[in-house]
């Protein structure tokens, strides 16, 4: 509940902030009553005041350490939907090519997704 709590009451979470959380509570599938989960909260409400490479790294930190970056909320939305809502392309990107890295295909596209060129 850490986890999820530190990105409610800050207007911008950093990786660092996150890690900090995480040292008190290790839930990573905690969901507010939205269905929210961190990584949910962290491109729909971080992404109003952080960049978007702070926003990245969080994201990166979040499916690190084993977050769902997949997950739907109660009203069947993705946190790359929530993303595409708020204009934030480089870390729904990222949370893209996370998912196709670990062989999984993600539930939604972001809607100007760059497929990543092959080694």
């Amino acid at each position: 509940m850490a986890l999820r709590c530190c990105f409610r009451r800050l207007a911008a979470v950093t990786s660092q902030a996150a890690k900090y959380a995480y040292q008190f509570d290790k839930d990573l599938n905690a969901v507010d009553e939205f269905g929210f989960t961190a990584c949910m909260e962290s491109v729909s409400r971080t992404g109003q005041a952080a960049t978007a490479t702070q926003v990245t790294e969080l994201v990166q930190y979040l499916a690190d350490i084993g977050v769902p970056i997949d997950e739907v909320d109660v009203r069947g939305r993705t946190p790359i939907q929530l993303g595409d809502l708020s204009y934030i392309d480089m870390p729904i990107q990222r949370m893209a090519d996370i998912l196709i890295s670990r062989g999984i295909t993600p539930k939604h596209l972001p809607k100007e997704y760059i497929k990543p060129a092959a080694p």
